[in-house]
């Protein structure tokens, strides 16, 4: 057996989940841009707040998750 059927069947698995990664991203990326040119960014972050003082991390950092 030679090292191109393997390599081959690498490929196409690795061409097949990145393709799988890109119809998630793209849309999300898309919304998220969507959300800081309209500045409702902060908005989505302020019920996250609670979820962050769970975790032990300060309230602000549920703007991060947000974006």
């Amino acid at each position: 057996m030679s090292l191109a059927a393997p390599a081959l069947s690498a490929l196409r698995d690795a061409v097949r989940i990145s393709l799988d990664l890109y119809k998630i991203m793209i849309p999300v990326i898309i919304g998220v841009k969507i959300l800081k040119e309209l500045d409702l960014i902060s908005l989505l972050a302020v019920p996250l707040s609670p979820l962050m003082e769970l975790t032990g991390l300060p309230a602000d950092m549920g703007l991060v998750w947000a974006t």
